[in-house]
């Protein structure tokens, strides 16, 4: 797999053909409110930096909102010869004043692939029923966890 990436986001390409890439609007969103049981208040960011560190490639970029700015990193290393791509995230909240109902979402297009689906894993509350599959990030809380 190939990882591509600029100023716009990010692109995982195998045998040529694009599996994933991050939303036009931006390659990391953040609802500002709730509305109706749902995130809302979306704004969005794209990298205004690529390094590179070693076996990581880093994006760095910010999310503006009327209530502050997110500072945004990520940090994207090949695993298992280019068959998986890691990626950890980091975000840090620079506003006057606690972010009371945010959403930090990573958010990613898949083009169509017939009848098959992409069902992503979430982490609601840790994420507790999706850890009988063992495909999907579970959250238990321990010290020093990352998902």
């Amino acid at each position: 797999m190939d990882f591509l990436t600029d100023l716009k986001g990010v692109r995982i390409l195998h045998e040529g053909r694009e599996l994933l890439a991050s939303p036009a609007e931006g390659l990391w969103s953040v609802a500002m409110d709730w509305q109706d049981g749902w995130p809302a208040d979306f704004h969005h960011g794209s990298p205004e930096t690529v390094s590179q560190s070693g076996p990581w490639t880093l994006l760095g970029g910010t999310v503006r909102t009327p209530q502050g700015d997110w500072m945004v990193q990520d940090a994207w290393r090949s695993e298992r010869g280019g068959a998986v791509w890691h990626c950890v995230r980091t975000w840090r909240w620079t506003g006057s004043e606690p972010a009371a109902r945010t959403t930090l979402a990573a958010r990613f297009l898949a083009p169509p692939a017939g009848k098959r689906i992409v069902i992503p894993g979430c982490l609601y509350y840790g994420n507790p029923s999706g850890a009988r599959s063992g495909r999907t990030p579970v959250l238990t809380g321990a010290t020093g966890e990352r998902a």
